[in-house]
């Protein structure tokens, strides 16, 4: 007796994962709705050190979304699963790298030698 959907070969599953608008911290995630149509999909990622992994089981009707929370300068793999009836498809995967941590300080004014600049621009 098995306990959740079965793997077969009798879907049409999603071929192909596209990732854009990779962060320090997250990356969309899009693809292209299988046919016949998805009852649901399940969306995962896991660092390339195992220490950072997540899941989420999307509705079927979704092509698109965004993974969050991720750490930055890390390399990860996305994994979407189709399920449609009882039926789970193979995994698809892609990876990725996010990118460094970047901070965006803006200084108003520059001290040199203790004294406030008047000189100096930071346009």
């Amino acid at each position: 007796m098995t306990t959740g959907p079965s793997v077969t070969a009798g879907i049409r599953p999603v071929t192909h994962l596209y990732l854009s608008e990779v962060t320090s911290d997250s990356v969309s995630v899009a693809w292209s709705a299988p046919a016949p149509p998805a009852d649901l999909f399940i969306l995962s990622y896991s660092s390339a050190d195992g220490t950072d992994t997540s899941k989420v089981t999307l509705d079927g009707s979704k092509t698109r979304s965004l993974v969050q929370g991720l750490l930055p300068s890390t390399p990860y793999t996305i994994s979407l699963i189709t399920i449609q009836g009882d039926v789970t498809s193979e995994p698809i995967t892609a990876s990725l790298t996010t990118v460094e941590n970047y901070y965006n300080i803006m200084k108003r004014y520059c001290l040199l030698n203790g004294k406030e600049s008047q000189n100096i621009s930071f346009d």
